[in-house]
């Protein structure tokens, strides 16, 4: 088959031109297998598996032509089921991919930063851990990329927060408790006690 063989894939919602470059080479039982590699119209180069129709279907791997890359399942060339995305900056996901997006259970880290939890059609949302190294660790609800819900706090200057969170802040009912001891209970607004509460001061 030439190497500069055009064919017609699905990729996405369209169809898109695309070329048939060198092969890559894979590991498969021991041996070493060769693996079509696809040249896409946008730059994208894609080697591994293809199903009966022709569609990038099975485990495979993306190139992009921003340095963007994804290892894992592939459904109709879309990422889907399991694998890894590295972004350009380095900030990796690793986890559950559903119709091209970050969907289901997987770990998102950059710099550093970590969280673990759900997402939902590609951006943060569910029930996850965020860890910010040097500030603090929150573990609880999210909804749009935020703290919403019920959560707690464990800052790194030893203070801890447990109770409830609107859209990024501590919002209606909950418990503070500093490093130093002190202790409020009650309700909060924007990210501070307002409200009905009881404060104890330990010194």
């Amino acid at each position: 088959m030439s190497r500069f063989l055009s064919i017609l894939v699905v990729f996405g919602l369209g169809l898109a031109t695309s070329f048939l470059i060198n092969p890559a080479y894979v590991f498969e039982d021991g041996r070493l297998v060769r693996a079509p590699r696809l040249l896409l119209s946008d730059g994208a180069v894609f080697s591994g598996e293809f199903n009966q129709q022709g569609l990038i279907t099975g485990a495979g791997r993306m190139d992009w032509a921003n340095g963007r890359f994804y290892e894992g399942d592939f459904v109709d060339g879309l990422m889907q089921g399991r694998g890894k995305l590295t972004y350009a900056n380095g900030a990796v996901y690793e986890g559950e991919f559903h119709a091209g997006l970050l969907h289901g259970q997987g770990v998102l880290s950059h710099d550093g930063r970590i969280y673990d939890g759900t997402m939902v059609n590609g951006m943060i949302e569910g029930q996850g851990t965020w860890l910010l190294p040097g500030q603090y660790r929150y573990t609880g609800e999210l909804k749009r990329e935020q703290f919403h819900g019920s959560g707690e706090i464990v800052y790194d200057n030893g203070d801890y927060y447990l109770g409830q969170f609107v859209d990024g802040k501590l919002e209606g009912n909950g418990v503070y408790l500093t490093a130093d001891g002190d202790l409020y209970a009650g309700d909060f607004s924007k990210g501070s006690f307002n409200g009905e509460g009881i404060y104890t001061n330990q010194q």
